[in-house]
């Protein structure tokens, strides 16, 4: 689960596989938010965030679990923060 079909893929090509590595956003500090709403984009945050998105437009449900400080609450508020209103 460390690779994924690249989406960009034209159909009727070969599928092509990249590393999640290859897609980490970068990161930009801002000094003005809080410390509970950062959010540092490593590889297992992208895979995650990723994966939850395109669940969410299936419109299917999407549970995190984890240790505490995993990062779940922040990134289901980036998450649900970059839908649309509908």
């Amino acid at each position: 689960f460390d690779y994924f079909i690249d989406p960009s893929t034209v159909k009727g090509e070969p599928k092509k596989c990249l590393h999640w590595n290859e897609v980490i956003p970068e990161y930009k500090h801002d000094r003005s938010e809080t410390f509970q709403a950062i959010l540092v984009p490593t590889m297992d945050t992208t895979r995650i965030k990723n994966i939850s998105h395109m669940m969410l437009k299936l419109r299917k449900p999407v549970m995190l679990v984890g240790n505490a400080g995993s990062a779940k609450t922040v990134l289901l508020a980036s998450l649900l923060g970059e839908l649309d209103e509908e």
